[in-house]
């Protein structure tokens, strides 16, 4: 049911009342009627599309850090956002050696360490 809250005042008597005006039924719920605006109004966020770029570029395995960010830096993708795009999936970051380079890589879907850069 729809309704609509109303509000009676009689200033002679100075008494002020509350109630409620009844309208049609409908047949959603709210949450149904509150996702619905949801999607409706949803924009991605660079974030989101920092989060989408990731995934892309990470699902054929782990890739040198470098070239991670110099493809998202050309996909207009700013550190920050390519920074929390990473923290969002949880991407993991490995480095080969002491002197080696880093290397990212998306976390394996059983919890183990994704294979290391080659």
């Amino acid at each position: 049911m729809v309704f609509n809250a109303g509000r009676s005042v009689d200033p002679a008597k100075g008494i002020t009342g509350s109630f409620i005006v009844w309208g049609t039924e409908v047949s959603e719920t709210a949450n149904q009627a509150l996702s619905a605006l949801d999607g409706r109004n949803h924009q991605p966020t660079a974030i989101d599309e920092a989060v989408e770029f990731l995934r892309d570029l990470l699902a054929t395995g782990p890739k040198a850090s470098a070239e991670v960010e110099e493809a998202a830096k050309a996909n207009g993708h700013s550190p920050a956002t390519l920074r929390r795009a990473r923290q969002r999936l949880g991407v993991c970051t490995q480095k080969s050696g002491p002197r080696g380079s880093w290397t990212m890589a998306l976390p394996a879907l059983d919890g183990t360490q994704p294979p290391k850069l080659e």
